[in-house]
């Protein structure tokens, strides 16, 4: 097994903690995995595309949060 390194762009949202031993403060996806994108490894790459097209980086998907851990071949 190989392994990489994604760059995610996704929100979360506070949540209240709903037993009493766990603690305050708990953080959870706002969006479906499905609808999280997924981009290369390279974040001087991002970075880069970002500032050349006005922040817009879609052409750098490379998947979806949910596609993560299923196997490519």
């Amino acid at each position: 097994m190989t392994q990489s390194t994604h760059w995610v762009l996704f929100r979360i949202e506070e949540v209240a903690a709903t037993r009493s031993d766990e603690f305050d403060g708990r953080l959870r996806l706002v969006d479906a995995p499905a609808d999280v994108p997924v981009y290369d490894s390279s974040l001087a790459r991002l970075l880069d595309a970002a500032l050349d097209s006005d922040g817009d980086i879609t052409h750098l998907e490379t998947g979806r949060l949910d596609q993560l851990d299923r196997p490519t071949g």
